[in-house]
């Protein structure tokens, strides 16, 4: 990450989930205390629902539309057709709003994305910005998936 100063600017991705915002809203004010400018986006459903925005100094928000505009119904079955509309609609969001702020002289130095949001990192990596994965979910979960992961490609090269 860039050096931590006024001149840090981070854009944390969020996968528009409970579970998801309250952890990045989190991270945000611990970055802002270390002088850290942040910029959160979600899509434009998940922002509608906040109940409270938190009207902190160095925090902004950059809504995105998920293709579903509050019509995501949030069952299970639909999540495959969910993600397939937020993830071309983000990433376009995303890569714009990273170039629109590096004209107006407010560039991004790091962008954080919640787990699902793989895109952003690649949209991150395509614009030559570093960026880092949020693991919200318990270090367990994190240990079984690396586990299962290695004992994966250990029987593939058998």
């Amino acid at each position: 990450m860039a050096r931590m100063n006024e001149k840090s600017h981070v854009l944390i991705v969020i996968f528009p989930g409970q579970g998801h915002i309250n952890p990045s809203l989190q991270l945000s004010k611990r970055l802002i205390i270390l002088g850290i400018k942040v910029t959160l986006s979600t899509s434009l459903s998940a922002f509608n629902k906040i109940k409270i925005l938190s009207n902190i100094e160095g925090l902004s928000f950059a809504p995105f539309s998920d293709g579903y505009n509050d019509n995501f119904k949030g069952l299970f079955n639909e999540f495959h057709s969910y993600y397939s509309s937020i993830k071309p609609h983000g990433s376009k969001f995303i890569f714009n709003l990273i170039k629109s702020n590096t004209k107006n002289s407010t560039p991004f130095t790091h962008i954080i994305y919640t787990v699902i949001m793989k895109w952003a990192g690649l949209v991150a990596k395509e614009l030559n910005i570093s960026s880092t994965l949020f693991w919200i979910q318990p270090t367990t979960v994190f240990d079984i998936y690396y586990y299962r992961y290695l004992i994966i490609t250990i029987i593939s090269k058998l």
